[in-house]
């Protein structure tokens, strides 16, 4: 598909009624170039102008207006360049194959630029709620911080530096068992073994480690972290 930076976000972002402007648009230009073309080519090649333009409706419409415009190209290539000209019939079978072709193609591209439409939709979406997410975790008060299965600091925020006195990067790649004392570290093994099975630890009372080596009492409450496919890959 075309990338280019935030072209994306605009595309997906247009109104439907703009989009089936843009690919009606593309339509009318394809029509024209063709019609500029009539001079060197006459009747042969009646679709050519309009394939590339099957990819820009389709990847700045969508289905709907990408579909409309690729029957309206074929309607266009078969009244103006198809014998008998000015009409919609069809006598040769090789010209219903070039028209099946060509209408093939774009549904085909249609759907597929649909498909990453609604994708980037998705994207964004999820994007926005990431950043709202991280916001929230980074401005509160309270102690966030993930580690994957095996106990290692995956984030941490303003409020465990402020409790502990280690900073995300002192921390970040290091065992959770640095603000644990080693006496409580069979804690961490069944924390981790009940995150395993996809158990939550609520309100969970025991003592930490500050860096300077004082402890204090602390409420924990821990809950597994899912992948995407729902497989567990931390707390």
């Amino acid at each position: 598909m075309p990338s280019f930076p935030h072209l994306s976000d605009r595309v997906t972002g247009l109104t439907t009624a703009t989009r089936y402007l843009l690919a009606l648009s593309a339509t009318a230009v394809a029509i024209v170039a063709r019609l500029v073309l009539d001079p060197a080519w006459g009747l042969r090649l009646p679709y050519i102008t309009f394939f590339p333009a099957i990819m820009l409706r389709g990847w700045l419409g969508g289905w709907g207006p990408g579909l409309t415009a690729t029957l309206l190209s074929a309607v266009a290539g078969t009244y103006f360049w198809v014998p008998p000209v000015e009409t919609l019939r069809i006598t040769d079978p090789t010209e219903w194959l070039g028209l099946g072709v060509f209408v093939f193609v774009g549904v085909v591209m249609s759907a597929l630029n649909e498909t990453w439409r609604r994708g980037s939709v998705a994207l964004n979406k999820s994007e926005q709620g990431l950043s709202q997410m991280a916001a929230i975790v980074e401005g509160s008060d309270d102690a966030i911080a993930s580690k994957d299965l095996g106990g290692t600091v995956r984030s941490w925020n303003g409020g465990p530096e402020r409790i502990f006195g280690y900073t995300a990067e002192d921390i970040i790649g290091r065992s959770i068992r640095t603000i644990i004392p080693e006496d409580r570290w069979s804690e961490e093994d069944e924390v981790l073994r009940k995150i395993r099975r996809g158990e939550k630890v609520d309100h969970f009372e025991t003592v930490r480690r500050r860096k300077d080596g004082t402890e204090v009492y602390v409420s924990l409450t821990i809950s597994p972290i899912y992948s995407p496919t729902g497989v567990i890959v931390g707390a």
